[in-house]
């Protein structure tokens, strides 16, 4: 890979364009995207040779994220169902590899029928692996990266079991059956990918770490974090031996000693050099890739060449997201607004009202409390008192008082 990324043919730009080159290897597609506004007065200085302004990256590999080391298409790892299934080879914990497989455009695979399952076991070739199922949010609920429950599921006898009330993650064995496990127990693992490309940008300008990363946001990206082999590989190969150093996105700025990806995520997988990391003189906080490929913790304001990475899920955006926004919002916003508001407003408000608060007012309170305050109350008070008030007081009381008695 390295000597075909040598052997590529590049074409630089000057300083002052910001367009990009294209560089066409043998077997790796090498391009260059994002055009942006001339160089800030911030990168005027340059080498003599090979040196090209800020968004002008001297390589640009496109890679397809799912083999071990070339990334080209899914050749050493298994399509399914339109995505590329990937052995991740390196013992990581659960979460450090889910930000790994994040890292190439991907998540921990879901598992969603007997044959997939099939299909990931001769992946995993022989080993037990971690997918994407846990009950770390609520215990007993299994869900997917994505928060759907499983449509379907391969458990052990008597799993999950919980062992010791700390099993909240989910490996697969080389039976293919799975098993709750402890998410701190370091294992191989399968990513589910896309197969949209992920691309790793090395530019020669040279920066602090801070600024490197601010440069690499502004083009969609991050610092590149190398959480494999296989990606460490790629980013050497991607430099092509250059006799100068690169900034990765590794660093301990917030905790002495606790190395963390720009994304939060600790590190799993490192290649330091020997005697790394020492914090020399007690101010190396950032981390370097040398031009053998090893790691070096540095000054943070020290002025290196860097690698960015851009994730596959960013270059959609630009696209799509111009057509929704300028042609539909307008129609719906002019037209159906001015129809409801104007017409049917009126007549709701003009017509029903005027209706329940004049006429039907009026009716209850004249005609209905008149009749049953003079009629209704005269009857029952002078007829009905009088009739059992005499009769039944006189009749009644004589005939029990002198027969019953006399007897």
């Amino acid at each position: 890979l390295r000597h075909k990324a040598q052997e590529a043919v590049v074409i630089v730009m000057s300083s002052t364009s910001r367009s990009r080159g294209v560089v066409l290897a043998t077997s790796i597609l090498l391009l260059a995207a994002q055009c942006t506004s001339a160089s800030s007065s911030k990168h005027s200085s340059q080498k003599k040779l090979g040196k090209v302004a800020l968004s002008e990256p001297v390589v640009s590999v496109t890679s397809t994220p799912a083999a071990t080391a070339a990334f080209e298409g899914c050749s050493v790892g298994t399509e399914y169902n339109g995505k590329c299934y990937y052995h991740n080879s390196d013992s990581l914990s659960r979460n450090s590899a889910e930000a790994a497989c994040e890292t190439l455009g991907g998540t921990l695979a879901s598992i969603t029928s007997a044959d997939m399952n099939s299909e990931l076991v001769s992946l995993a070739g022989g080993n037990s692996v971690w997918i994407g199922l846990s009950d770390q949010s609520t215990e007993g609920t299994y869900v997917w990266e994505d928060g759907s429950e499983p449509t379907y599921t391969s458990w052990a006898s008597g799993e999950p079991n919980d062992y010791g009330g700390a099993e909240d993650c989910v490996e697969m064995w080389s039976s293919g059956n799975w098993n709750d496990d402890s998410c701190s127990d370091n294992k191989e693992s399968i990513c589910e990918l896309s197969t949209e490309s992920l691309t790793f940008d090395y530019y020669t300008d040279t920066l602090s770490w801070d600024d490197a990363e601010t440069e690499c946001q502004g083009f969609g990206g991050n610092l590149v974090s190398i959480t494999s082999e296989a990606i460490n590989e790629e980013v050497l190969a991607l430099v092509g031996g250059a006799d100068n150093d690169v900034w990765i996105g590794l660093n301990d700025q917030s905790t002495e000693g606790t190395y963390v990806w720009v994304n939060g995520t600790e590190a799993d997988y490192t290649n330091w050099g020997y005697g790394e990391p020492n914090d020399y003189g007690g101010g190396e906080d950032c981390v370097e890739m040398k031009s053998n490929g090893e790691w070096n913790d540095q000054s943070c304001s020290t002025e290196f060449a860097f690698v960015c990475q851009q994730s596959p899920t960013l270059m959609p955006t630009a696209a799509p997201t111009h057509a929704p926004t300028e042609a539909p919002t307008d129609a719906p916003t002019e037209a159906p607004t001015d129809a409801p508001t104007e017409a049917p407003t009126d007549a709701p408000t003009e017509a029903p009202t005027d209706a329940p608060t004049e006429a039907p007012t009026d009716t209850p309170t004249e005609a209905p409390t008149d009749a049953p305050t003079e009629a209704p109350t005269d009857v029952p008070t002078e007829a009905p008192t009088d009739a059992p008030t005499v009769a039944q007081t006189e009749a009644p009381t004589d005939a029990p008082t002198e027969a019953p008695t006399d007897a």
